[in-house]
This record gives C-alpha cells, sequence and structure tokens, in this order.
C-alpha cells in the first residue's frame, strides 16, 4: 500500500488549477494548511494469471457507472476479449476485520452498451481507459449501493 504525502505549502495561499476550457482559476485559501495528509492508496494488480485486484476510484453519480483504478494495460495482460465473462466481486473493506461483500456477478466484457439487454450488467474500458461496471439504462451505483475509495475493492477473475 502506498501513502501519498502532501507538505504544508510554505505560503497561507495557494492556486488551485483547474482546466475548463482552456481557463486556470485560482483560489485563495485563508485557513492553514495541515502539516501532513496521508491518503491510503494501493495499485491494481494481477493475482494470478486469471485474477485482477483493484479498487473503486470514482463514481458517475449522473449515469450511475463505476470506475475501478484498473487501467487497460493491466486489463490487456489479463487477456479478456470482448464478450468474455468476468466475475466481479466487490467488497466493502469496513475495518481489517469487517469485509463485506456487496457484490458478486458475471459481467460480459463489452465494447458498447447495446451489447447487453436493459437492465444487464457489463464490464467496459471508460472514456479514461480504465476498467467500469454499468447497468445498461440504470444506475449500477443506485442499484447496488457501492462506494468510492481505498476501502471498496474488486476482484475480476476470468471465467
Amino acid at each position: 500500500m502506498k501513502i501519498i504525502q502532501m507538505k504544508k505549502h510554505t505560503s497561507r495561499f495557494f492556486c488551485t488549477l483547474v482546466f475548463v476550457i482552456p481557463s486556470i482559476f485560482c483560489f485563495a485559501q485563508s485557513e492553514t494548511v495541515p502539516k501532513e495528509v496521508k491518503i491510503n492508496y494501493k495499485d491494481a494488480d494481477m493475482d494470478g494469471p486469471n485474477k485482477i485486484k483493484g479498487t473503486i476510484a470514482t463514481l458517475d453519480v449522473q449515469s450511475g457507472n463505476i470506475s475501478t483504478n484498473i487501467s487497460s494495460g493491466l486489463f490487456r495482460e489479463f487477456d479478456a476479449k470482448f464478450g468474455d465473462k468476468i466475475h466481479v466481486t466487490i467488497f466493502h473493506n469496513i475495518t481489517d476485520d469487517k469485509i463485506i461483500k456487496v457484490y458478486e456477478a458475471d459481467m460480459p466484457y463489452r465494447a458498447t452498451f447495446a451489447d447487453v439487454t436493459k437492465g444487464k450488467p457489463l464490464l467496459y474500458l471508460n472514456s479514461l481507459m480504465q476498467v467500469s461496471f454499468a447497468l445498461r439504462q440504470q444506475s449500477f451505483l443506485a442499484v447496488n449501493h457501492v462506494g468510492s475509495g481505498s476501502e471498496w475493492t474488486v476482484e475480476l477473475v476470468k471465467k
């Protein structure tokens, strides 16, 4: 597990760069910045030839889709082809001693949402080339009550 650390900035004012229609915005911060912030982060990795472990990186609350930290490069090592069934398990690691299985099912790896019927799950590579999960014309997020962050882990097993 990696710990990403951010040190206190020397000034009480600092800029946050936001790239929105090539503009840069600077927000003045009058509060003191903590000396150190620790963020738990774990890279996705292969766990044998037929299993990948990762985390849920982001939630698309508008569409209800879920993105993982599993890159297309790592997924390519998994050697999945369009149409393959991938066994997906999602866990919520509440504490080191308490892990809850939140979701478990086989999903087809598809290039497009049109390849599955309404309400059915699919695994796909999103526009950022990360492995993602969705339900066609429904919210995977709302139906399965999944969150994001290092305490939300996923396992993919090739069938």
